[in-house]
């Protein structure tokens, strides 16, 4: 460096600090995007409390099932499925006697949407059909969140005659 000009001495340095500096702007975004997709990635499951139906608990026909659940995830939720089917059969035979089959609950109104939330609690009645066929029957609450995780809650219950 000694043979060289001031002027081809400050140029050679200002070559040197522009490949230093698109080294950076190359890699500060991967170094970012990296962190980034670790914050992303949800392998925890969400988590139900089902208070209501309590196991083995009994209902009329013609008469509503309280439902009751506090859903929670460390991120984000995005749906639940609430089936009711009789002694593990997976009909609609059945299923359509409760007014959750049509996502409706016991007044009619549409059930609650959970999509976005970290927690939400569900807490509406379930019009079991007069024509219920009387017997066992399971519930079964399918929690997801946004990432897809999943969680399973099974509560059985008996619809009597009365």
């Amino acid at each position: 460096m000694k043979h060289l000009t001031p002027l081809k001495k400050i140029s050679l340095k200002r070559t040197r600090y522009l490949k230093y500096g698109a080294l950076l702007l190359v890699l500060l975004p991967m170094l970012s995007f990296g962190k980034q997709l670790d914050r992303e990635i949800d392998k925890i499951p969400p988590k139900i409390d089902l208070r209501n139906p309590a196991c083995n608990i009994e209902v009329v026909r013609g008469e509503n099932l309280h439902f009751n659940a506090f859903l929670q995830d460390d991120q984000e939720l995005d749906s639940y499925r609430l089936v009711i089917t009789k002694g593990g059969m997976n009909s609609d035979q059945f299923a359509d006697a409760f007014s959750s089959y049509y996502k409706k609950d016991a007044l009619g109104n549409a059930l609650p949407e959970i999509g976005g939330a970290k927690s939400r609690l569900l807490d509406f009645y379930i019009k079991v059909d007069e024509n219920a066929i009387v017997g066992d029957y399971d519930l079964c609450l399918t929690l997801k969140d946004k990432a897809g995780n999943e969680q399973i809650v099974k509560r059985s219950f008996n619809v009597a005659h009365h």
